[in-house]
């Protein structure tokens, strides 16, 4: 559905459509004044949701569409630096966020952080316009069937085993280091704004290895 619509629209779209989606989440200390708390989570629950399905859904456009805009012998170094770019950003985030956080009080400080975060992510889209590629698929490959499409991908064993892998990186990486704020928080006695320097303290890690996993990987292979 993705290829039949187009990568580069159906970025743009659901990567722009999103941020309306977080925006509703400005409008939960109403939503805790009238309803209580265990509405209120159950509001920002229903926008995360919504949230990461259109992730999903641009995500999915995203990967394809950059093959087309990255050669393939620089893409290592290339996703390199796009990371090295990302991350760096990120920490400068982490940063803003841990200072407010500090010194602001209330749910005001966290309103500010959202809604300015909703503001960068709409000019981030329009910068993404020039972009070349990203084209809708036509002819065979967007008139084959959804289901089976899906069917002949996980009939792949090489991508079956990719899957597998990925999986346990996400069940060793993120789903691990998820908890970490809690137990810094929880059992360390961290201050919240704290808490946050620890994501900074990962962000620079990447930072400063990544320019050379990405020359080993043009250089060395990937795998």
């Amino acid at each position: 559905w993705v290829e039949r619509f187009g990568y580069k629209r159906t970025f743009l779209w659901f990567f722009a459509t999103r941020k309306f989606i977080m925006m509703g989440v400005l409008f939960t200390p109403l939503v805790l004044a009238h309803y209580g708390p265990s509405a209120a989570f159950y509001f920002v629950a229903g926008l995360m949701l919504l949230f990461g399905l259109w992730r999903a859904i641009g995500e999915t456009a995203y990967y394809p569409w950059t093959q087309e805009v990255i050669p393939m012998a620089t893409r290592g170094r290339c996703d390199a630096i796009l990371l090295i770019t990302a991350n760096g950003v990120a920490a400068l985030s982490m940063g803003v966020a841990s200072y407010v956080i500090g010194h602001g009080t209330g749910l005001s400080r966290f309103m500010w952080l959202m809604g300015g975060a909703v503001v960068v992510g709409l000019i981030a889209v329009v910068v993404a316009f020039p972009i070349p590629g990203g084209a809708p698929v036509t002819g065979r490959a967007a008139a084959d069937s959804h289901v089976r499409g899906v069917g002949e991908a996980l009939a792949d064993r090489n991508f079956v085993w990719y899957l597998a892998a990925q999986g346990l990186v996400i069940v060793v990486g993120s789903f691990v280091l998820g908890f970490v704020p809690l137990f810094a928080k929880q059992y360390i006695g961290l201050a919240p704004e704290r808490v946050i320097l620890l994501d900074i303290a990962a962000l620079v890690g990447s930072v400063v290895s990544l320019l050379a996993w990405g020359w080993a990987a043009d250089r060395r292979g990937s795998k």
